[in-house]
């Protein structure tokens, strides 16, 4: 397996494991260490290296909590008696050296993704990490998501996510059966602590992003779209290809992924959101997965269209699923985090249309209406920008609405978005309230 595939963190610590490893298999290659030598060495950098992969996992140099340790000390007892066997093989060799003990010998840093996802996870009752109990062992690069519903109270839903590879059985079946599991109350739920009485409530699109609403006034959110304008925390106004520099060596960096795959991803979202790009229709789509946010029936048509076309001639995405979502979320925390730096929590934002007369009945200046929208809309801070989007035709219709921030997965400021049109880009719900800002039939306003 590709170092490449594990998480960054953990990466680090395979490539210190491999490189202390060079000196026990050097001196037992050259016939300087014995059999049970080796053996005594090897237990040492099995232990020592599942307590450094925990610490990646936690991001942490400090103490190691009792609870733990105790789970890391059950973890290399059961490591070292694999190892006895392999010692009786090496010793049965006679003092022949066979090089393939290395790759095997590499395997104990491997399995220590266990220890790296205890200290990723904080202790967290998860039913199994990745890497435990599984057909690929130490080969596994699943990833457990944890999605907080109340921090504090210790209550989240767990997501089993496959990494992006070939898939043994075992994981195949966790991401079927754990989507999510739930902790409440710092116990999974249906064990003994917390058993079965009533199963919480899956979290919907409304509950966990917010719901759109009219805002009170008709007048602009001034200080948003000042807010925007800076493009920067320091309040300089940068050159747009200053300002996509920076959001896509932040997101990069975030993610853990390439800054060229990054900016193509923010380009193609620049270029076309949706239409009949295979690779913005993807984004969509994972989008939805991701978030849990309904893609729209046009998009469902659009992507069961483009994507059989996208198939047939060989048409790829930018990234693979594993590293889109990787993108798609670093994005949206970059957007949470100014968001909450700025002590923002809601923007009232525009939308511009070009509608039939049927999409319209009993529409008018001042009405409040229920919408829908794609897994991502576009919509602008300025309501003269939105304003310019309608003007096609048709109905002219600019609709406004209010969204707690939680809602906007991009800006201009920290992923997707255009920064002379002020955009924000809001994950989808299907329940959303708007005001209807203006809208002109033919020019006409509609009173």
């Amino acid at each position: 397996m590709p170092l490449t595939d594990y998480p960054e963190e953990f990466q680090k610590v395979l490539l210190e494991y491999n490189r202390d490893l060079s000196v026990p298999m050097r001196l037992l290659k050259k016939g300087a260490w014995s059999a049970t030598e080796w053996q005594e060495e090897m237990e040492k950098l099995i232990a020592q290296y599942s307590q450094f992969a925990w610490r990646a996992g936690a991001e942490s140099v400090g103490n190691i909590p009792p609870g733990s340790l105790e789970l890391i000390h059950d973890r290399v007892q059961e490591q070292l008696k694999y190892l006895g066997g392999f010692a009786a093989v090496i010793q049965a060799a006679g003092g022949k050296y066979d090089p393939a003990w290395e790759a095997r010998a590499q395997m104990y840093g491997a399995a220590t993704v266990v220890e790296y996802w205890e200290g990723k996870t904080q202790g967290l009752p998860l039913p199994a990490m990745p890497g435990q109990g599984t057909q690929c062992l130490g080969n596994c690069h699943c990833q457990w998501d944890i999605h907080w519903i109340n921090e504090a109270n210790g209550d989240a839903d767990c997501y089993w996510k496959l990494g992006a590879a070939e898939h043994c059985q075992t994981c195949l079946t966790r991401a079927e059966q754990w989507n999510p599991v739930y902790i409440r109350g710092g116990d999974l739920w249906g064990s003994e602590a917390n058993p079965p009485v009533a199963l919480p409530p899956k979290p919907t699109p409304s509950s966990r992003y917010g719901v759109g609403e009219a805002p009170p006034s008709r007048r602009a959110d001034e200080a948003v779209q000042e807010w925007i304008r800076k493009s920067d925390e320091s309040g300089t106004a940068l050159t747009p290809s200053e300002l996509k520099n920076k959001i896509c060596t932040e997101i990069a960096q975030r993610a853990g992924l390439s800054y060229d795959k990054v900016a193509e991803s923010i380009r193609e979202w620049a270029n076309t959101s949706n239409d009949s790009s295979f690779r913005a229709l993807y984004m969509q789509e994972r989008v939805s997965k991701l978030f849990g946010v309904p893609l729209s029936k046009w998009q469902r048509s659009r992507l069961q269209e483009v994507g059989s076309w996208a198939r047939s001639n060989n048409e790829s995405t930018i990234m693979n699923e594993h590293d889109t979502d990787l993108f798609l979320r670093a994005m949206y925390e970059n957007t949470q985090d100014q968001f909450a730096a700025a002590g923002i929590k809601t923007v009232t934002l525009y939308r511009g249309a070009s509608l039939l007369a049927d999409d319209v009945q009993g529409w008018h200046q001042g009405s409040t209406v229920s919408i829908s929208t794609n897994a991502m809309s576009s919509w602008t801070s300025d309501p003269a920008v939105a304003a310019r989007f309608s003007a096609s035709g048709n109905y002219e219709v600019v609709l406004a609405m209010r969204v707690p921030v939680t809602r906007v997965i991009g800006t201009a400021r920290s992923g997707f978005g255009c920064y002379d049109e002020q955009e924000f880009v809001l994950l989808g719900y299907d329940g959303d309230q708007a005001y209807v800002h203006s809208i002109k039939d033919g020019g006409a306003s509609l009173q």
